[in-house]
């Protein structure tokens, strides 16, 4: 699953190892801390963020998967905004991370480019 959320983008696989384990796998581990900085207490036992250059995604925490499902509906109940991008943009620019304002409008576009495709044929 990949999940855009306003501290960052993450994309949750199961662990290979524990079928109860989730993976949350971020580009830029500044996002695994953004997400640690809102969930301090429900992450305080798996805060540590593992790292591995030579992979897809750098930065990884490791979470049952109960936890994720928690955090995940609290990220839902959150949604106090009407424009994403201009919510993420505000977020974001606390910790400077601008590629990810553009990363979002790109896949914003790009997305609309496909529904444009879809809707045409």
């Amino acid at each position: 699953m990949w999940l855009f959320t306003i501290y960052g983008m993450y994309s949750a696989t199961m662990s290979e190892k524990d079928r109860d384990i989730v993976k949350v796998r971020a580009r830029n581990a500044q996002h695994l801390k953004n997400l640690i900085n809102r969930f301090p207490v429900k992450l305080k036992k798996h805060s540590t963020i593992h790292t591995d250059v030579g992979t897809d995604y750098h930065a990884r925490l490791f979470v049952p998967k109960n936890v994720w499902a928690d955090i995940v509906t609290q990220l839902t109940l959150d949604v106090d905004y009407s424009n994403f991008k201009d919510r993420a943009y505000r977020q974001v620019s606390k910790t400077r991370d601008n590629e990810y304002n553009t990363l979002l409008h790109q896949i914003w576009e790009f997305s609309y480019r496909y529904q444009n495709e879809v809707i045409d044929n």
